[in-house]
């Protein structure tokens, strides 16, 4: 008998619509790329010039395309990048680079892999359109991946995706150190940053400023909170068009709480900020699986997040954290309350069955290999 050539690599093209890597998508693209580069695969990435998600992909060695999806009309780019590298998958991210690979890619019923990071006609958003455009790439998709079950669900109601070729792939994170969560409690980081008295009760926010995080339900229900803690403290990393940003300060402004909310640098590393503010604050009117919940449980922070979508599947309420629900500023205020006189003893409990909860479905190393296993299946390589 003679020898037995091995497989060659698998050849994967990552498709995604941005170049920055803000939101939770192309954080997600960006960390596969990292895995699949680690473990062998060959990667390609088609996004838009420039941007930090361009930088990465250099100095991953990974072989970087510019198609920008964003357009109306990137058909032909996409057929010559198709074409350049001959992927054995095709792997678009969000509805927008699903729909534009479907329509460029005569092979996408073989190869096609599709991650939906959220559901954004199902909720409302963007009207019929964008359900229609979700629902455009049913045909020609070889399977469908979703970040959480809620996701799937929807989807399959709505005739977005066929679940029976659906899997979910939870987002995943480092679990941090424990040593090291610990000294930035300890120091009380969050407190020197913005320059306040340690005693003081400091919640979190990090997110986009737009219409799903819904900072101004976050801003309103602050200001129930203060007539109760008028000590605490709202420190924000909120990303977006200078425009948005105004407009939040505005806000803040008009409810008198400029002396008590503090706006940090978007670059900054948040798990200093995760491991030393008092709770983590999400109030989205619709999600996926948010990066920020499960990197906050990882970091010890006390999550106070919306019951929509995924965030339900990582917080599960009064055991890994606190669940309100959506657009009701009353009611987060007094949640939040429950959750800065949350005792030592109780606070322990939360943050050890949050760090069991990651550690049991939330983690880096599970998304690739459940990733790289739908290539498999997918390639026909799978035993």
């Amino acid at each position: 008998m003679g020898l037995q050539l091995a497989e060659r690599p698998l050849k994967v093209l990552l498709i995604g619509a941005a170049n920055t890597i803000t939101g939770g998508g192309e954080r997600h693209i960006a960390d596969l790329m990292g895995g699949l580069v680690e473990r062998g695969i060959e990667v390609g990435l088609c996004a838009p010039a420039g941007g930090d998600m361009s930088a990465l992909a250099e100095t991953l060695g990974v072989r970087l395309f510019n198609a920008d999806v964003r357009r109306r009309a990137p058909k032909p780019d996409l057929e010559a990048v198709l074409r350049a590298f001959e992927p054995d998958i095709v792997h678009a991210h969000g509805s927008r680079a699903a729909l534009f690979a479907r329509q460029a890619d005569e092979l996408g019923a073989k190869r096609s892999v599709v991650t939906l990071h959220g559901l954004q006609g199902a909720h409302g958003f963007g009207s019929f359109a964008k359900l229609a455009l979700e629902r455009s790439v049913l045909d020609n998709t070889a399977h469908f991946i979703t970040v959480c079950k809620a996701n799937r669900e929807q989807a399959a109601e709505l005739e977005i995706l066929d679940s029976e070729k659906t899997t979910v792939i939870y987002n995943g994170v480092l679990l941090e150190e424990l040593a090291t969560i610990e000294h930035y409690r300890n120091t009380r980081h969050l407190s020197n940053l913005i320059g306040v008295d340690p005693e003081f009760p400091i919640l979190l926010h990090i997110g986009r400023i737009c219409a799903e995080k819904d900072q101004p339900t976050l801003l309103n229900a602050f200001a129930w909170l203060r007539a109760k803690e008028p000590n605490a403290q709202l420190a924000m990393i909120a990303t977006g068009h200078e425009n948005a940003v105004q407009k939040l300060r505005k806000l803040v402004i008009k409810l008198d709480l400029d002396d008590a909310i503090h706006f940090l640098d978007t670059h900054r590393d948040p798990l200093p900020l995760y491991a030393s503010c008092d709770a983590f604050v999400l109030p989205s009117v619709w999600e996926g699986l948010p990066y920020t919940v499960i990197e906050a449980m990882a970091a010890g922070a006390l999550v106070v997040a919306s019951e929509v979508d995924g965030i339900p599947e990582a917080v599960i309420d009064g055991i890994t954290g606190m669940l309100c629900q959506p657009k009701e500023p009353e009611k987060l205020a007094d949640i939040l309350e429950d959750a800065l006189n949350t005792t030592q003893t109780q606070l322990k409990q939360l943050r050890e069955n949050a760090r069991a909860g990651i550690k049991q479905r939330f983690m880096l190393d599970d998304m690739i290999k459940n990733t790289i296993s739908v290539y498999e299946r997918v390639a026909g390589r799978s035993a």
